[in-house]
């Protein structure tokens, strides 16, 4: 038995079980829930949400348009808010005992386990892309919390990387467990490797070197165009899915905790001609601000901009400002952080380009 933790997922008050489970979610403020009233159709069986203002004694079916009168209605549970925060915490609690470092701006985990460090993450949360696209036959394990909308991403080869948050809650033991199972099963993950050598090089250059750094990733990701088009081509099969997809933290006033934006839509409009450019080396709890960025957009008179940032670290007044200057898909400024740097390194195979700048200092 379980539930999916989405916004909008409902559970009929009929359904004892999860109802009971929805409750118990919300009793640890993990979700927020509402009632919902709806009217199932004698005709088609589908339910039809009533509207709180709704005056009248029937409704038109939304499924298959038939008037239906309000004799009786069904009483639903839906969830109106998910507290991330608290999820993580959840999960936190459940590694205590173990050795891991959280990484907040990505929000993933690296987890020791028997030598191995294994990557974390959260499917829905988690900026994960360049992990995930090189996750096959790799210690890596991804919870999960709306099973119904991942299950195409699960097979007989990898559904021992997943576990859902319920399972985890139901079983608090499982974490470790599943960590445990990947290691035997699965290889050392080379994307935690990749990643602190990224980190290596950040820190051991100049700003002036991390430019030059960025211009010669850039000559390189022109040189292997066909691998580039490769990696678009699999962004398009999965083009609906979390994997052609970036996670933009957001916070803040008014802001939605996070949005989820179309990675491939996103690549396309920074990988292209006529783009001004900047590269700004950060490391360690420096932050990329609004300030920073702003003065980049006026030294480049406002054009078409693409930002190679080596942080994860970045205000959410930029990405806001990112997401405001999207026209249909195409974005006016693109910033690649050091996930997508990772993951255009990474499945372009580029790795060489790092180990070169570091042994040329």
């Amino acid at each position: 038995m379980s539930i999916q933790i989405r916004k909008g997922y409902s559970v009929s008050s009929d359904d004892v079980l999860s109802h009971l489970l929805l409750k118990k979610l919300e009793s640890e403020k993990l979700i927020s829930t509402s009632i919902k009233k709806s009217v199932t159709c004698n005709r088609c069986k589908n339910r039809t949400l009533l509207n709180s203002n709704n005056i009248e004694n029937f409704i038109i079916c939304s499924n298959c348009n038939k008037r239906q009168n309000i004799s009786k209605t069904n009483s639903e549970n839906e969830i109106s808010k998910i507290n991330y925060d608290k999820i993580i915490q959840n999960i936190d609690s459940m590694l205590s005992d173990i050795e891991n470092v959280y990484d907040k701006n990505s929000r993933y985990w690296k987890v020791k386990i028997d030598g191995k460090i294994i990557p974390l993450l959260i499917l829905e949360i988690s900026d994960s892309n360049y992990i995930m696209a090189n996750a096959e036959k790799q210690s890596s394990l991804f919870i999960i919390l709306d099973s119904e909308k991942h299950a195409h991403l699960l097979n007989q080869f990898n559904k021992s990387q997943f576990v859902t948050f319920i399972e985890l809650l139901e079983d608090k033991s499982l974490l470790i467990k599943q960590l445990q199972n990947v290691t035997t099963i699965f290889d050392t993950n080379y994307s935690i490797e990749l990643e602190n050598k990224f980190d290596e090089l950040r820190s051991s250059l100049t700003p002036t070197q991390f430019e030059h750094f960025c211009v010669d990733l850039l000559e390189q990701i022109k040189t292997n165009y066909p691998k580039l088009q490769t990696f678009y081509g699999y962004l398009a099969r999965f083009q609906n899915t979390i994997l052609n997809s970036k996670i933009i933290p957001m916070g803040g006033p008014a802001n939605p905790d996070f949005v989820i934006i179309d990675l491939l839509q996103y690549l396309q409009s920074g990988l292209q001609p006529e783009k001004f450019g900047e590269a700004k080396r950060y490391g360690g709890k420096t932050t990329f601000t609004w300030e920073k960025y702003s003065a980049a957009i006026m030294h480049g008179n406002a054009s078409d901009a693409l930002f190679l940032v080596s942080t994860t670290d970045i205000q959410f007044e930029i990405w806001r400002n990112i997401l405001e200057n999207n026209r249909d898909g195409k974005f006016k400024y693109v910033l690649l952080d050091k996930p997508l740097m990772l993951i255009l390194i990474k499945c372009l195979g580029l790795e060489n380009i790092i180990e070169d700048h570091l042994n040329s200092k």
